[in-house]
C-alpha cells in the first residue's frame, strides 16, 4: 500500500526522485499547483490520538488485510508483466513518538521479486493518513542496488499526507513526505471525487481519482484509483514523458489467516533487520517493530458463519433437506454508523434471496439471519453470504446446498 505503482528495472536508478509519477497537464500547471516539498501540510506528532485505528474510508489499513494487484510496464517496446502484493501487517513501530502500522509490499515483474518494502503509517485525530517513512529494496539478481530510507525527523524528512480525510477536487497540492537525501520530493492532488472504475470482480462508482506526481519531472504523471471502503483499486498513468506506462489494477482483496499473517510478519521483520545494517544511520534511529494489538478501525468486520437447524456446528455443506440454514455475524469491529450496515445472502446464480440491516450492534456481538427450506431446496450448489458496510464487502463466506 505504500507504493501502489512501481517502475520498471530499466528506470529502478531514478526510482525514489520520480516515484509517484502523475498527472496530465502542463509544466507551468504542475509547478503552480506543487508548491514547496514542506511540512506545511499539518503534521503534528501531538494529534494522534488513536493513531493505529485506520479506517479512513478512502484507505482502511486493518491488519490482516492483503491487497494483489496485477499489471504491467513497458521496457522499452516490450511489455512485461507485473504483480504487486501489499499485505498489512499486525506490527506496529513507533517513529517520532507516533505508533505506526507496518505494511509489507512485494513487487514482482515478470515473476522476479524486484522489490520489497516495509512502510509506516498512522492516522491522526483529523481522519487523514500519514506516511511516516518507509525502508524498502530493490533487486537486480538476488542482490540489492538500491535502498532509499527515509523516516521522519531523520536527516531533514518529513512525513506526508498519504489520504486525505476529506478530499475535494480543485483544492491545493499536498506533499506525499519529503526525503530531501534521496531525492523523494513527490506530491499529489485530487482530480475527481465522484469517477467511476471497473476492475475483474466488480465496478464502483463514487471513486476518487489521485494525481501524483514529482515536481522536478515534469511530464510524468501516476494516476490512482481509490473506491470508497475498499482503497486503491487501479493505478494508471499519463504524460508525454512517462517511461514505463505502468498499469495495476486489484484482482485480489482477502483477509488473510493467523498463518498467512505469521510469514507475513516474518518476511516484515526480516526486511526490517536489512535495514538496521545496510541503512542503519537512518534506520538507527527507530526502535524496533513489535506485534501490539492495533485498534479496530470504525469500518467493521464480522465473522460469518454458517449452521443448520438441526446442528449448532459451523457448517459448509448443507442438505436441502434441513428445516433452516441461519448465517451468523460475529461482529469484531464495530462501524461508525449502523446505516449502510447489511448481511445479504446470495443463492447460485447471483440473486440475494435474503438482506438483514442490524440494529443496534456491539463487538463481540453477534446478529443472524435465517433461510428457510423452502427458500434454498431448489437451488443446490454453492451459495455465499456477506458482510457488507457502505456497499464494501467486509467478510464473506461460501457454502454449499447439496440436492437430495
Amino acid at each position: 500500500m505504500s507504493r501502489l505503482a512501481t517502475t520498471s528495472s530499466r528506470v529502478r536508478k531514478t526510482r525514489r526522485a520520480a516515484r509517484r509519477l502523475l498527472a496530465a497537464g502542463s509544466l507551468v500547471l504542475v509547478l503552480a499547483l506543487a508548491g514547496p516539498a514542506s511540512a506545511a501540510d499539518g503534521y503534528d506528532a501531538a494529534r494522534f490520538t488513536h493513531p493505529t485505528a485506520i479506517d479512513n474510508p478512502w484507505q482502511p489499513l486493518q491488519p490482516g488485510m492483503q491487497f494483489v494487484y496485477r499489471g504491467r510496464t513497458i521496457e522499452g517496446t516490450e511489455r512485461v508483466g507485473h504483480r504487486l502484493v501489499s499485505t498489512v501487517t499486525d506490527l506496529t513501530k513507533v517513529i517520532d513518538g507516533v505508533r505506526t502500522v507496518v505494511v509489507w509490499d512485494r513487487d514482482f515483474s515478470a515473476g522476479e521479486l524486484v522489490e520489497a518494502e516495509i512502510a509506516f503509517f498512522a492516522q491522526d485525530d483529523a481522519g487523514n493518513v500519514w506516511e511516516l517513512g518507509e525502508h524498502p529494496e530493490a533487486y537486480e539478481n538476488g542482490k540489492i542496488v538500491e535502498s532509499p530510507t527515509w523516516i521522519q525527523g531523520v536527516d531533514r524528512a518529513q512525513a506526508g499526507i498519504y489520504m486525505k480525510a476529506a478530499p475535494r477536487a480543485g483544492t491545493p497540492s499536498y506533499s506525499l513526505g519529503l526525503g530531501p537525501a534521496v531525492g523523494f520530493t513527490d506530491r499529489a492532488r485530487v482530480l475527481t471525487v465522484g469517477d467511476r472504475t471497473c476492475i475483474p470482480a466488480r465496478c464502483f462508482s463514487r471513486v476518487l481519482l489521485v494525481d501524483e506526481f514529482n515536481p522536478d519531472q515534469p511530464g510524468k504523471h501516476q494516476l490512482k484509483y481509490y473506491a470508497p471502503g475498499v482503497g486503491n483499486v487501479r493505478v494508471g498513468w499519463s504524460g508525454a514523458k512517462e517511461d514505463s506506462k505502468e498499469t495495476l489494477v486489484l484482482v485480489g482483496l482477502r483477509r488473510i489467516g493467523s498463518g498467512a499473517m505469521a510469514k507475513a510478519r516474518a518476511g516484515a521483520l526480516k526486511l526490517e533487520q536489512s535495514a538496521y545494517r545496510i541503512a542503519r544511520s537512518i534506520y538507527g534511529h527507530t526502535s524496533p517493530a513489535e506485534v501490539v494489538p492495533v485498534e479496530s478501525g470504525s469500518l467493521g468486520w464480522a465473522r460469518l458463519g454458517a449452521r443448520s437447524s438441526e446442528r449448532g456446528g459451523v457448517q459448509r455443506t448443507f442438505a436441502a433437506s434441513v428445516a433452516r440454514i441461519v448465517i451468523t455475524a460475529r461482529v469484531t469491529s464495530l462501524p461508525t454508523l449502523a446505516r449502510g450496515v447489511k448481511i445479504e445472502v446470495v443463492r447460485p446464480g447471483g440473486r440475494i434471496v435474503r438482506t438483514l440491516w442490524p440494529g443496534r450492534m456491539t463487538v463481540g456481538g453477534t446478529v443472524s439471519v435465517a433461510l428457510p427450506r423452502r427458500l434454498f431446496a431448489g437451488h443446490p450448489g454453492v451459495w455465499h453470504a456477506r458482510f457488507v458496510v457502505q456497499r464494501s464487502v467486509r467478510s464473506a463466506i461460501a457454502f454449499t446446498v447439496r440436492q437430495e
